[in-house]
């Protein structure tokens, strides 16, 4: 096994090993000869080693074994549309072959020249990658690749993932098999980190030609338009082939009539090869947003191999006199729910209004731009979704619409918004003040954790115990901090979880609550003792400044 060395001229230092020695020999001369002679020696080996290692010694051991995976593209664009599969094998009637006998074609060619011990291996790949075999002297592909892992084509996530499979002791190759369109990831990144890593990768391209397809490439309409007026829409089709069918365009998802007094509502068109643009006149109806979304249909769909690009959006803002929209948390919505008072009371204003329960709350800009005003009638914060929250949020902010909470048992502080993303935009605080004097108290919270707890609560994403814990975690942020507070949970039995004290901590105490989990019987009595005995220590504890 030969040696090498990167930067040999670092082996002149071990020249320094012979002054060094003749210095320890006389320096040494307390020792006994044996000792002093082995002293020396090992500090010129010690020398000799240090002077190998800067030079970059290194031994080299040669192989002839070789790892090879294929990195083969299975998206989307390859399935429908692969033609040319470098020289692509031909059929009886000397056309080419589909693409994924053609690979196998060429693997199969592959392995009849390779070695005895030269290993192969695959890896199939469009947004994400799938190891179909670990490098194996078999090699055999005697399987489908009709494997699916994500939308899109991520060639450099594919050869990291491949370089991952390469045993050691063998010489690693690559051979990439794709069109080269990528969707996600720097190929020639990882392409790079390859060769750093003295990994070749041969590219088989793959070319195809698009037929049987039509695209919807864009749809036009103006921004902003008159209440009651006609805009334009402006269709922009692109198709391989004449191909006939109907253009549908959808308002708000559901089809507008195109044709007038004829049968149908979509219009009949022949679209030409190459691009085409159809014009269509649409009245706008009642609304402040418009979403325009046109569909084509071919009359065969074997003439269009992709559905899912034969349709665009686009949409028309129509500026309204004032629109009101009530969030209704007091009778979910209900048109004659108790909490249809203030939608009529709008109306009668003659204010444009309606109602939505909380969970039907619009949950994007472009719904919500719909209106001038929206109410948070009663509304808890848990009724209403995330994005819901965040998209108001943003209305407020960026849009400049207006947001109104109206108060209730649950508004505001005790409908937990505090540390959500309405907060911020509400014009009070919901933080007690710091100004406010008030007699410290002793407080105990005796919470049932039983097994039933876990049980989901009706009406809610969350469970009872959830609520519970929540309920009580929001009880002790809103305690100051030189209240006594004690916690105590029972089941069968029961538990301190915070023992009687200072609520010096409230976000750590709420924390220590919101883990309260569930199991056990009820053992109600053993709870509320328990909770007593804490509070009946107050007595001793005159530095609390606490007073039961």
């Amino acid at each position: 096994m030969p040696v090498t060395f990167e930067q040999p001229w670092w082996l002149l230092t071990a020249l320094l090993a012979a002054p060094m020695g003749w210095l320890g020999w006389r320096w040494l001369s307390a020792m006994s000869a044996p000792r002093r002679a082995s002293a020396v020696l090992l500090r010129a080996v010690l020398t000799a080693l240090i002077a190998a290692m800067l030079a970059g010694a290194s031994a080299v051991r040669t192989s002839d074994r070789v790892a090879v995976v294929a990195v083969i593209d299975v998206s989307d664009s390859v399935r429908l549309f692969a033609e040319r599969f470098g020289d692509m094998p031909k059929d009886a009637k000397g056309r080419a072959k589909a693409w994924e006998p053609s690979v196998r074609d060429w693997l199969a060619k592959a392995r009849e020249g390779r070695g005895p011990d030269d290993l192969l291996g695959a890896v199939v790949f469009d947004g994400s990658s799938i190891a179909l075999a670990v490098p194996s002297a078999s090699g055999d592909f005697e399987y489908s690749f009709d494997a699916r892992g994500a939308q899109g084509t991520d060639i450099a996530g594919a050869l990291r993932f491949a370089r991952a499979l390469f045993p050691a002791g063998a010489n690693r190759r690559l051979v990439l098999v794709s069109d080269g369109n990528q969707t996600g990831g720097d190929a020639l990144a990882a392409a790079g980190e390859l060769a750093a890593d003295r990994i070749p990768v041969d590219v088989v391209p793959l070319s195809y030609r698009v037929r049987r397809e039509v695209i919807v490439e864009s749809v036009d309409a103006p921004p902003i338009a008159a209440e009651g007026s006609t805009v334009r829409l402006r269709v922009v089709l692109s198709a391989t082939e004449p191909t006939p069918g109907a253009l549908e365009v959808l308002h708000d998802g559901r089809p507008l009539d195109l044709n007038g007094s004829e049968s149908g509502t979509s219009r009949r068109v022949t679209l030409p090869a190459g691009r085409s643009v159809e014009i269509i006149d649409v009245p706008l109806p009642v609304g402040a947003v418009h979403r325009f979304q046109p569909v084509f249909i071919p009359d065969d769909p074997a003439t269009d191999q992709l559905a899912t690009n034969n349709r665009a959006e686009t949409f028309t803002v129509t500026p309204s006199k004032g629109r009101a929209l009530v969030v209704d948390g007091v009778s979910d919505g209900e048109a004659s729910g108790a909490g249809s008072t203030l939608v009529r009371t709008l109306k009668e204003a003659k204010i444009d209004a309606s109602s939505v329960s909380p969970r039907d709350t619009p949950q994007d800009l472009l719904s919500l731009n719909a209106y001038d005003l929206v109410v948070l009638q009663n509304v808890p914060a848990e009724a209403m979704s995330r994005s819901a929250q965040n998209a108001m949020a943003e209305y407020v902010t960026k849009l400049g619409g207006g947001l109104v909470m109206v108060g209730g048992v649950d508004s505001f502080g005790p409908g937990g918004w505090k540390g959500t993303p309405v907060e911020p935009i509400l014009p009070v605080s919901l933080d007690l003040p710091e100004q406010i004097v008030a007699p410290p108290a002793g407080v105990a919270l005796v919470i049932d954790n039983s097994g039933s707890m876990a049980r989901p609560m009706p009406g809610s994403v969350r469970n009872k115990q959830q609520l519970a814990n929540e309920g009580a975690a929001l009880a002790v942020l809103a305690l100051d901090r030189s209240d006594a507070l004690t916690v105590v949970a029972f089941n069968s039995s029961a538990d301190v979880v915070i023992p009687i004290g200072r609520n010096r901590d409230p976000r750590k105490n709420a924390s220590l609550v919101r883990g309260i989990g569930s199991g056990g019987g009820t053992n109600i009595a053993s709870g509320l003792v328990l909770a007593a005995e804490q509070l009946n220590t107050l007595g001793g504890k005159k530095n609390e400044g606490a007073e039961q």
